[in-house]
């Protein structure tokens, strides 16, 4: 019986291995991996309480580190592939980072010039052209580049003039790289990162000997301009409506459209010729007969129905598990899976709402002239997939609920 237990513990760390590794790729293929990673966490902090309840009650010590480990081994992979990950950029491009628009010193520095105190500063505007010329005052290296100046204020990006047409969100990484290529001072990441890894270390003193003022703002991330008490209330309306996108499923449209001419025609090319699909440039190639169009948009009927009535039962199932928490409470009798799952289905909400309130937050700047719900559920791709842990978490909560009403 021992032999059958190992046997099965070395099969569950070799699919927690398989899993780590998938999670790994998911994570990284995806410029939104964060919420993956933190229903991940989530999970594993619930399964490594509910053991250690098991095992405060059982006293199985082998067994519980072999499952405790098979709990937490997708993490190590991550960390393991995350390491390996930034050997490989370190190898090729000599900067030991995954990516270095955010990150890396180049990342470091933009996140510097949204930490300098600016009146120019709000919800569109994070990096006003103030915050930009206070840190080159405060930069010796800086102000030995005054071509790099020129062309990050009157760059392409902003008709030339930054001051009249100020940078928009987080558009300075872009801004900043092109002047940098434009410059000839790209040569190569190593260098461009050993430069700004000497710029940053003046600007951070600068701001250790006062010289810079922090701004008052709140910031989400360092990689986010910071906004106002009052900017934050105003995320309200997009919040709602990336809600209203992952369960009503507004502002998603079925079909695709022909594109008159794919540019640039080069890059099209090489596209095609590597993946071997000929509509990369030729879109009309990839236009849906109205039959098909159809039935999508019959699909999407049906599961905004759907969705609706699964968010309606969250809802309530959440009042429900309150309630009915307190009560057994007072009654001394808690169950102890419908709390887990009652707290995982509120947890699951929680990170829905945490992940739509950085959304918001990141992308509101897109959005001055009015909601694009189309735009905005592309940014919030990843709202109706944690919905639905809550949704399963919810269900399967009320199903045990009902059954230990039977039972009782």
């Amino acid at each position: 019986m021992e032999n059958i237990k190992s046997k099965i513990s070395y099969l569950d760390i070799i699919i927690s291995i398989i899993f780590g590794v998938l999670f790994s790729f998911t994570y990284y293929i995806k410029e939104d991996g964060l919420w993956i990673l933190a229903c991940l966490l989530f999970a594993i902090l619930v399964n490594t309480i509910i053991e250690i309840i098991k095992f405060v009650k059982n006293r199985r010590g082998k067994r519980f580190t072999m499952i405790l480990l098979t709990i937490w081994i997708p993490i190590f992979v991550f960390i393991g592939i995350t390491g390996i990950y930034k050997c490989v950029n370190n190898y090729y491009f000599g900067v030991s980072e995954v990516e270095t628009r955010n990150g890396g010193n180049l990342g470091e520095f933009v996140s510097l010039i949204y930490k300098i105190e600016s009146t120019d500063r709000n919800n569109v505007v994070w990096a006003p052209k103030d915050a930009v010329d206070k840190a080159w005052n405060a930069s010796p290296t800086l102000q030995k580049m005054p071509d790099l100046y020129e062309s990050i204020t009157h760059t392409p990006w902003y008709s030339q003039d930054i001051e009249k047409h100020p940078i928009q969100g987080d558009f300075l990484t872009w801004v900043l790289r092109t002047a940098l290529n434009d410059t000839g001072r790209w040569t190569n990441e190593r260098e461009v990162d050993a430069l700004f890894n000497k710029v940053n270390e003046e600007i951070k003193d600068a701001f250790d000997k006062g010289e810079l003022q922090k701004d008052s703002r709140i910031q989400l991330l360092s990689s986010a301009g910071g906004k106002s008490i009052q900017e934050i209330l105003n995320l309200n309306p997009l919040i709602v409506q990336e809600y209203i996108g992952a369960v009503q499923l507004n502002g998603y449209e079925s079909g695709a459209g022909a594109v008159a001419e794919v540019e640039p025609r080069e890059i099209a090319e090489a596209g095609r010729n590597l993946t071997h699909i000929s509509y990369l440039t030729d879109y009309s190639k990839k236009e849906i007969s109205g039959v098909v169009i159809g039935f999508i948009n019959i699909v999407f009927m049906v599961y905004s129905i759907i969705n609706t009535l699964l968010f309606i039962s969250v809802m309530l199932g959440i009042i429900l598990f309150l309630i009915i928490l307190v009560k057994q409470i007072k009654e001394k009798s808690i169950g102890t899976v419908n709390v887990f799952l009652g707290l995982g289905c509120l947890i699951f909400l929680g990170i829905s709402f945490a992940y739509a309130f950085a959304i918001a937050w990141f992308s509101d700047f897109l959005f001055v002239a009015g909601i694009q719900p189309l735009t905005l559920n592309f940014y919030s791709i990843g709202l109706p997939a944690i919905l639905s842990f809550s949704y399963f978490t919810n269900l399967v909560n009320v199903y045990f609920w009902f059954k230990r009403r039977k039972t009782i």
